[in-house]
């Protein structure tokens, strides 16, 4: 695509490109989110084309690098806009917002390079640029991110919908990791982690003043781009009375370790704090404060300050701006508003009473000020997370209706008031992803939180998940990783990282991972278990998959282990050997837990699996078992999903299955057909990727002369369901597949699997 070609050289010229595919219908007047999207950026460029309809194929968004990999506008307020007409298109054919006509049209003709046209746009930004169309063969590889940057390559309009709640909440089947902070020999000269403020208050329900004193002096600090500060879920395992500073910056790899108490009596708040450098052991500043609640936020904003000043780091102008701007000029509604935080917490599912008694804060809050954009922010996560807790298959879901509704209302509200704030970009991330399902904006409003605050785990858990979900893997392991590595206890972007190395086909790396998490936990022989069974795919080898057999009968289990691990294992070696009974057992163990956590709603991955037992059944001459099984699937596959479900798809694509097993192999056929053609008009997402191997397995029943070809095509997805490795250790699940003489070659070719398969006779 030109258009992908222009961004690779506009990076060459050093620009940070974000190319975005949209379409967007004419008109007189933006789109409020395209006028949004030019308020964030330094040069929008609008990319039309005669082959699109005469209307915007796409646009892009960029800025350019300055020293310190810290990225500028290029001017205070301005913002650039360099329409292209990609082709023979005429400007005045164009249908586009009529406020694209206030500005100066360049032409693209065939004749000119990307290159060039990416010079022609860097002398716009008057961007140095030494580059010839002899470096059009070069593709550049896009900027490193700076601190707290993370960029999101191109997508398209329409994502997959998907949430972390299967991941989070019952889906995330292994118990959470606890993985030990790796002390560093030398820490950051300017790295610093702020332990929880001790609550001195002689009332308990004071509490959410010292947690929200403690909260907020985080976040100013993280605003600070010298200073390093550990994330607040990896602080938040210290206790408000730290014994020994020394052990517990060693723990962390910090330099400083800021501790403190909090007292609150009638109006008048005492905080304590005291700054230790931790390899000297000594303080290097302390002091008292004592301020009316009005202060509070004032006072979290010197206390922020006078720790830069101690470490001699420098304030951004952008960032004092903030430390000097208080969210509200009502004491009591902040007070309010830190009440309603403190109960929220940072757990993934909340009781519906705490969202309840936080909401009636919060409105307490909006009460006394209505202008508090926080508020506004918090309310809209809090209406965001009733959304996505109410999920039900009834129709009649008026309480979601209700709550979505104050979601959207809330947002704007504070985007309104506070369009750049940091707990408008949360809210936003959040709203996106749970109420409308849109990946792409959550990533946007993610991305651009983590700017503002870079060590924030939860939302680099998001924006990892958002990009998986776009099939993003490259920016999605770093991500993980990146999220690892400011928190190496965070459960769940640990478990996403292995799944995304899955969808690569990288099982060397998850052999290392699984090794890495069983010496780090040696009660947990579950991933000792797996690393056994990733060795076995990394090599193929007899041995290995025999060595994969002991560990499964011999490894210790505790009430840490995933059992999954042990009934899926069991599953596979129960049928190479050809022991149905076995097989039967487990499977209805592994897939009554699965069901059992998915409430009202129908779960396509669990109707194809049944789909698929249900065919071994058939072939078992358990003709009774199997239809019961088949009839209830014929239900589900006609009932509603729920989208922000992680193992939800399209469950059109079970039908050829169905059809074919109940003895309609004409319409199985064409069903499989229909799937496939449709299947191609798709953009290239998780799902799409997911709905691929679920029509490989359907072809192996249905049209046997079509597996080799929807494999080879699943080999070519940066996302692999299916993946040689997996089709030799699984050869029960693709026969037709393994017979066949081009897959065969590949077999051979290889050569690892050759004495696994033989010995089962499958070859």
């Amino acid at each position: 695509m030109a258009a992908a070609k222009l961004a690779e050289n506009l990076r060459q010229v050093g620009l940070e490109v974000w190319l975005d595919q949209v379409e967007l219908k004419g008109g007189d007047a933006w789109d409020e989110d395209i006028k949004r999207q030019i308020r964030e950026c330094s040069l929008f460029v609008p990319l039309v084309s005669a082959q699109s309809n005469q209307r915007l194929e796409g646009y892009f968004r960029l800025e350019w690098k300055l020293a310190a990999e810290r990225t500028h506008s290029m001017a205070a307020g301005v913002r650039f806009i360099f329409p292209v007409l990609l082709d023979d298109l005429q400007e005045s054919d164009a249908v586009v917002p009529g406020d694209f006509r206030s500005f100066q049209w360049s032409g693209w003709s065939p004749a000119e390079s990307p290159t060039q046209l990416a010079a022609r746009i860097a002398e716009v930004l008057a961007v140095p640029t030494q580059l010839s169309d002899s470096s059009r063969s070069s593709v550049a590889s896009p900027p490193k991110r700076g601190k707290g940057r993370l960029m999101f390559g191109w997508g398209l309009a329409v994502v997959a919908s998907v949430s972390l709640w299967f991941l989070l909440s019952g889906g995330n089947r292994s118990q959470p990791v606890d993985r030990q902070v790796e002390s560093s020999e030398v820490a950051p000269a300017r790295s610093i982690a702020v332990l929880p403020f001790n609550n001195l208050s002689p009332e308990e329900g004071n509490a959410y003043i010292a947690s929200g004193v403690h909260e907020d002096v985080m976040v100013h600090l993280s605003r600070i781009d010298d200073l390093q500060v550990t994330a607040m879920t990896v602080v938040a395992r210290y206790g408000a009375e730290p014994e020994n500073f020394t052990s517990i910056g060693s723990e962390l790899g910090v330099q400083f370790i800021l501790a403190g108490s909090v007292r609150k009596a009638a109006d008048t708040v005492r905080v304590t704090v005291q700054l230790v450098d931790v390899s000297a052991n000594r303080t290097v500043w302390a002091e008292d404060f004592e301020r009316n609640l009005g202060q509070l936020f004032a006072l979290q904003s010197e206390i922020a300050r006078e720790v830069a000043t101690s470490l001699r780091a420098r304030i951004e102008p952008e960032v004092a701006a903030v430390l000097d701007s208080p969210p509200t000029e009502s004491p009591l509604a902040y007070d309010a508003y830190l009440n309603a935080r403190s109960q929220l917490g940072d757990g993934f599912w909340i009781p519906f009473q705490v969202l309840d008694s936080t909401e009636e804060c919060l409105k307490m809050a909006l009460e006394l000020d209505a202008d508090f954009a926080e508020a506004w922010a918090l309310l809209a996560v809090v209406n965001s997370r009733r959304v996505f807790q109410s999920w039900s298959i009834n129709e009649d879901n008026s309480a979601r209706d209700i709550a979505a509704a104050a979601a959207s209302e809330a947002v704007e509200r504070a985007r309104t008031l506070a369009p750049d704030g940091l707990a408008t970009l949360e809210a936003e991330g959040f709203y996106y992803n749970f109420v409308k399902q849109d990946f792409i904006a959550a990533i946007r409003s993610v991305d651009r939180a983590l700017r503002l605050v870079p060590n924030d785990s939860a939302s680099l858990m998001i924006l990892g998940y958002g990009y998986r979900l776009t099939g993003q893997v490259d920016l999605a392991l770093e991500t993980f990783e990146r999220a690892l590595q400011l928190d190496p206890s965070d459960a769940a972007s640990f478990h996403m990282l292995m799944a995304t190395h899955r969808d690569t086909g990288n099982y060397a790396k998850l052999v290392d991972l699984c090794l890495q998490a069983s010496q780090d936990y040696p009660d947990r022989g579950d991933y000792l278990v797996e690393s056994k069974y990733y060795q076995f795919l990394v090599d193929g080898s007899l041995a290995s998959f025999e060595t994969y057999e002991m560990a499964l009968n011999t490894v210790q289990q505790s009430d840490n282990c995933n059992p999954a691990v042990w009934r899926q294992g069991r599953m596979t070696v129960a049928m190479l050997r050809q022991d149905f009974e076995t097989y039967a057992e487990h499977w209805h163990q592994e897939w009554e837990a699965h069901h059992w956590g998915h409430g009202d709603w129908v779960c396509p991955l669990q109707t194809n699996e049944e789909a698929n037992h249900a065919a071994m059944l058939l072939g078992m001459g358990e003709n009774d078992a199997a239809r019961d099984i088949l009839n209830k699937a014929a239900v589900q596959v006609e009932m509603p999903i729920n989208p922000m479900a992680q193992c939800a798809f399209n469950p059109a694509v079970i039908k050829p299955k169905l059809h074919f097993l109940t003895g309609e192999r004409d319409a199985a056929r064409q069903d499989l057909q229909n799937a496939l053609h449709q299947l191609e008009q798709k953009d290239p997402y998780f799902r799409k990727f997911v709905e691929k191997g679920v029509l490989l397995e359907a072809a192996e029943m249905v049209a046997p002369d079509l597996s080799f070809k929807i494999y080879r095509d699943i080999q070519n997805d940066p996302m692999r369901q299916v993946t040689f490795e997996s089709v030799c250790a699984n050869p029960w699940t693709y026969p037709n597949l393994i017979k066949d003489s081009q897959f065969q070659k590949e077999i051979l070719t290889d050569g690892r699997f050759i004495e696994f398969l033989e010995s089962f006779d499958f070859i």
